[in-house]
């Protein structure tokens, strides 16, 4: 299972619940669905940074929301 397929589930079946926080700030896994959609959206296709379907990347970023 991907990454990605943990936020989609918790989408599908909990829009509207918290899927992380950071204790101030909250987002639904509606609002996280939408993130990662966006964020693969410009990493494909001819406008982003032109990945195919399939591609491996890693995200490297502090440990925090």
């Amino acid at each position: 299972m991907r990454l990605i397929d943990f936020f989609d589930r918790g989408w599908q079946g909990y829009p509207k619940r918290d899927c992380v926080h950071d204790g101030t700030r909250g987002w639904t896994y509606e609002e996280m669905h939408s993130l990662t959609h966006r964020i693969a959206i410009g990493l494909r296709g001819p406008a982003g940074a032109g990945l195919e379907e399939g591609a491996k990347v890693c995200v490297y970023s502090p440990n925090h929301v």
